[in-house]
């Protein structure tokens, strides 16, 4: 592992550590830009070893890009099962500014286990505000894979 790795790798888990300590503490959506920051860096951690840190620059914040890029250099089809959270974790960052918040709404959910979302809990109702969610038992699995 060179330097850059590292540094991304240990950045990406202190950001993890402080999204679990604010999901636990009802943090939202901070907790939710927290695990968005943090598998940001860990994705970037694992394409640094083949792409340059200006270039992981330029590919700039959006997860999707960095996910497709990532399943590309460690091609594994069991990366797929996380494409939804992905894209779930994705709309974060379009409430790290409260702006967004403030003029369209949001419904935010942070979630422990799979087990505590009511089904009700994954619709947002026709003309609400924007639902985002996030469940820390997924966002541990995705970390385990990354």
């Amino acid at each position: 592992m060179n330097n850059e790795q590292r540094f991304f790798f240990d950045i990406g888990l202190q950001y993890y550590a402080s999204a679990r300590f604010a999901a636990f503490g009802h943090f939202a959506p901070i907790s939710g830009n927290l695990f968005h920051h943090s598998v940001e860096m860990l994705l970037k951690g694992g394409l640094v070893s083949t792409v340059s840190v200006n270039d992981l620059k330029k590919l700039g914040h959006a997860l999707p890009k960095l996910w497709k890029r990532f399943k590309g250099q460690f091609p594994d089809p069991d990366l797929a099962t996380h494409n939804q959270l992905i894209a779930r974790l994705d709309c974060f960052e379009s409430i790290r500014y409260p702006d967004a918040i403030v003029s369209g709404g949001a419904v935010c959910a942070i979630h422990l286990k799979r087990s505590h979302v009511p089904a009700s809990a994954l619709v947002s109702p026709r003309g609400a505000a924007p639902l985002y969610d996030l469940v820390v038992e997924e966002m541990d699995e995705l970390k385990n894979v990354l």
